[in-house]
């Protein structure tokens, strides 16, 4: 769709967003009035855009992804998430020093990420990835309908600013997708990470 701008906007290798307190493994981290790994490009005649960016990080609740926005003519067109491979992610967040050093566990991968698995169960957000000599490159096709103003499916965000984080209920405790799933077992894990084995229904 050439003409469209297109918004992203993801945390970084330690799972933090910009604008928003309460961030950190501790929830202790405020970065309000920042604006890092947030970007706005204009497609060109083709209808592509990229981005210049980091590997995004992963904080708890979620797998690892990037929030996009895509506008034409002032109207919100489509809001989404992009995922990566999780054998890459595996391999950056244990092996690249930028990314280590957490104080939290990762609990969430694509499998059973549950806004992944509700709102994409065909995958079609999932980017293809290619090694480059000093980048990795992400490509993805969005589709979207000219017809349809957007805003009305989108997820309501929480005072936190994070849509994913919604806030508690009435009767107190965690936001759902904030409480801790049920570890994986190994072979669950091996299906998410390396291709060819498969979880079982």
């Amino acid at each position: 769709m050439p003409g469209a701008r297109v918004d992203i906007w993801h945390c970084d290798a330690q799972g933090l967003y910009s604008g928003y307190p309460g961030q950190g493994d501790s929830r202790s981290l405020d970065t309000s009035g920042q604006t890092f790994l947030r970007g706005s490009q204009n497609t060109d005649a083709a209808g592509w855009v990229g981005f210049d960016t980091i590997y995004p990080g992963w904080y708890a609740g979620r797998a690892t992804h990037i929030h996009v926005k895509a506008f034409l003519d002032a109207r919100t067109m489509l809001t989404g998430q992009i995922y990566f491979p999780d054998a890459l992610n595996e391999f950056l967040y244990t092996q690249v020093p930028a990314y280590q050093g957490r104080r939290a566990e990762r609990f969430i991968v694509n499998i059973n990420d549950g806004i992944a698995r509700e709102e994409d169960p065909h995958r079609r957000a999932f980017c293809a990835v290619k090694e480059e000599a000093e980048r990795y490159v992400a490509t993805l096709t969005l589709g979207v309908d000219r017809g349809r103003d957007a805003r009305s499916g989108e997820r309501r965000e929480s005072r936190g600013g994070r849509p994913e984080r919604p806030e508690p209920s009435s009767g107190g405790g965690s936001p759902p997708e904030m409480r801790r799933p049920a570890r994986l077992t190994m072979k669950d894990r091996l299906a998410a990470l390396v291709p060819g084995p498969r979880r079982e229904p």
